[in-house]
């Protein structure tokens, strides 16, 4: 995996705002979505991915959660050509709220009916703007946050072993080992922007589903 790219310089969307959300890993596309911009402001970027979106998305690995962990990190480690598949997404509601420059993304869960699930710390190399949404390189480790307020490792394992092999270049790594340990001070003590309010946001009703356009295989930079 190379080193964090620069932040693009563009301007601030406004809300409402369709914009693509391109997930990278060891720089190549893994997955393409539409999502809709909530606020974009004082370094706050908060997305919303709609239910059932169409989306496109390559497998690595297949059914990893099938696989042992050595087949999963060599799966992961693999420079063969993906195969991207049409899907929609799942029923759940879900925001994204990234802090410019930050090493992490905290995403909150809710039902099709609005009950808040869960909150969900992504660690990932700062997001990347472009003329046409965003790119997120994802570190592989996460943490998982009930509402009360609990939480718990998630794919620690597979994080520890992509170091190990080398995939992570240390300096990556020590960045998002500092910005987990950072996190979970944020959880201990429950600031921003878990004490924010946002579990009791909603999105309008009225929003049309977004759609991917033609290029969204295509990654700028």
């Amino acid at each position: 995996m190379s080193e964090p790219s620069a932040t693009v310089a563009a301007a601030r969307w406004q809300p409402g705002t369709s914009i693509l959300y391109q997930e990278v890993w060891d720089e190549a596309l893994l997955a393409a979505r539409p999502v809709t911009v909530v606020s974009d402001d004082a370094g706050l970027l908060a997305l919303y991915s709609h239910p059932r979106a169409l989306l496109r998305s390559a497998a690595i690995g297949g059914a990893r959660r099938q696989l042992t962990l050595e087949q999963r990190i060599a799966a992961m480690m693999s420079n063969e050509p993906r195969a991207y598949a049409q899907r929609s997404a799942a029923d759940s509601h879900v925001l994204v709220l990234a802090v410019d420059g930050r090493w992490s993304a905290v995403w909150l869960f809710w039902s099709a009916d609005w009950k808040h699930l869960r909150w969900y710390v992504n660690l990932q190399q700062p997001l990347r703007r472009t003329q046409r949404g965003v790119q997120v390189r994802d570190c592989a480790l996460d943490l998982v946050v009930e509402p009360n307020r609990a939480w718990r490792w998630k794919d620690r394992d597979e994080f520890q072993a992509l170091r190990a092999a080398g995939f992570f270049p240390e300096e990556i790594a020590r960045q998002v080992e500092a910005e987990a340990e950072r996190m979970i001070g944020v959880i201990e003590r429950w600031e921003s922007p878990f004490c924010d309010g946002w579990e009791r946001w909603r999105a309008d009703a009225s929003l049309p589903l977004p759609a991917l356009g033609s290029d969204w295989d295509v990654l700028e930079g």
